[in-house]
């Protein structure tokens, strides 16, 4: 029981059977990962008030692109290994950092602190190495067959 066909992972819990419950986790992960995608990228449209606001060129306004980068890389194997074996923990960590990123940008932000919003950065994308290798498995474990593809398609696109 619990045990998927074909072997692999087990399901989190005998709610997956639920079509009800299945969309709901499919649509709460595609939200953490719109949030995710859109604090990664937010300051593309506004370079020049970005630098203004923080006090830096070009070059520093895309130094924050790159620590979400650095930040999603390193834990990204680590998360995806753990999914199978924690798939709430590692749900909760990505929403709590993703959610913490963008309080802290507000308040880097208001306080105009470049270095605030560089950890900030960070923090999101440590959220993202979290949640991007979760697709497939919440498809595997909380979908009907017939909706595994769909499922994964709005969870994988929420991120961009």
């Amino acid at each position: 029981p619990g045990q998927l066909a074909g072997g692999g992972a087990q399901q989190p819990s005998a709610l997956a059977a639920s079509a009800v419950a299945g969309w709901m986790v499919c649509f709460s992960y595609a939200m953490n990962g719109a949030l995710n995608a859109f604090i990664s990228v937010n300051f593309a449209g506004v370079v020049e008030l970005t630098g203004e606001i923080f006090g830096v060129d070009f070059g520093g306004v895309s130094w924050l692109y790159t620590t979400t980068l650095l930040g999603t890389i390193p834990l990204m194997v680590v998360f995806a290994n753990a999914w199978a074996r924690c798939p709430y923990a590692i749900q909760f960590v990505s929403v709590a950092l993703t959610s913490g990123a963008a309080l802290l940008r507000l308040l880097a932000v208001r306080s105009r602190s470049y270095w605030l919003c560089v950890v900030s950065c960070t923090m999101d994308g440590i959220g993202a190495s979290a949640f991007l290798a979760g697709p497939a498995l919440h498809a595997r474990w909380w979908m009907p067959p017939a909706s595994r593809p769909l499922a994964s398609s709005v969870m994988c696109q929420a991120n961009y």
